[in-house]
Order: structure tokens, then sequence, then C-alpha cells
């Protein structure tokens, strides 16, 4: 018998079954393809629903906007935001919130973590996004624009983030927060 298992499969008679060196070493090759793919398809599975965050908080921020510049006031719900989006999903819930000069838009994740095998969990981030109306630094005649940021919760959290700020012409996320956008 021949040891080396490629020219084995080559030389075998069509009319033979496979033999257990055969069968060990597509079962080892099989083995070597899924602990490759694996952590890859795992992290997707997360990125998607970060991403699913992300996506909708940078909608409603702009939705804001048009809806300001419209109706010279903010949305004070989802429905009139006009996105069709739903204001809870599987990972999250959405919410918005409205000031004279602010609107707040709120992805609260369902859950802290979700797993992705025995051993294996990955967290969920909160999201948070803000419109602010200010003066345009452009035009001394006192008209406005407005500016938005999306901010991410540094830990996995069910409760709603600290809101950004805007303070002296700076756009920020709160303490615990990353900024995502300008």
């Amino acid at each position: 018998m021949n040891n080396k298992p490629l020219p084995h499969f080559l030389q075998k008679n069509p009319h033979q079954g496979f033999t257990a060196l055969d069968l060990l070493f597509i079962i080892m090759i099989m083995g070597v393809i899924v602990a490759i793919a694996l952590p890859s398809l795992l992290s997707s599975k997360n990125k998607a629903i970060s991403a699913e965050a992300r996506n909708t908080i940078g909608a409603m921020n702009r939705s804001q906007q048009a809806y300001f510049w419209e109706k010279k006031s903010f949305a004070s719900s989802i429905k009139d935001l006009q996105l069709g989006i739903k204001t809870q999903t599987t990972n999250y819930n959405y919410s918005t919130r409205m000031t004279a000069k602010s609107a707040y838009n709120y992805a609260i994740a369902r859950r802290e973590y979700v797993s992705e095998g025995l051993f294996d969990r990955r967290p969920v981030k909160t999201y948070v996004g803000a419109v602010f109306i200010v003066p345009d630094p452009k035009n001394s005649q006192n008209e406005l624009e407005t500016v938005a940021i999306a901010c991410q919760a540094d830990s996995p959290t069910t409760k709603r983030p600290p809101d950004p700020t805007y303070q002296n012409g700076v756009l920020a996320c709160s303490d615990g927060a990353t900024s995502l956008s300008r």
C-alpha cells in the first residue's frame, strides 16, 4: 500500500469503496476548513447586528435634519420621521427624543451579549445619535445650520446611553461612548 494520500486517490480502482484512511483524510481536511472559516462567520453575525443599529441611527439623524428644515422643529416620534423603521427589532429598541435645539435618536440593545457558540459571547453595543441646531459660522446674519453626531457605548448595556453634547462649537460623545461620525 502506498503511504502518500494523493497518489493513493489517483490510482484507486473506480469499483472500490473508500477506505478508513480515505475518510480520515477527508475529515481532517474538512476540520481544517471549518477551523479557519468558523471564527470569521461568527464575527460576521455580531458585525451585522451592530451595522443594523449604526445604519438606523444614521438614517434617523439625517431624517431629523430634513424634518427640521421642512417643519422648523424636530420630529417627536419615529413615525414622524417617515423612515418605515420599527421601534423594536430582534436586537434593538429604537426611540427619539427632542428638545427645542436638539434631537436624540437611540438604538438601545435588547440584550448585552449574543451567544455565538458554547463558550463565545459577543457584546451588543448601544448607540445614540444627536442633531443640534447651531449658528452657521460662515454666515454673520444669525442663520442656523444642523450638525449631527453618532456615538457607540464603550461597554455593553441595555440602558439609554448619556446624550452627546455640543459646546463651544464642538460635538462630543459623553464619557463611556465613542464617536462614530460627525
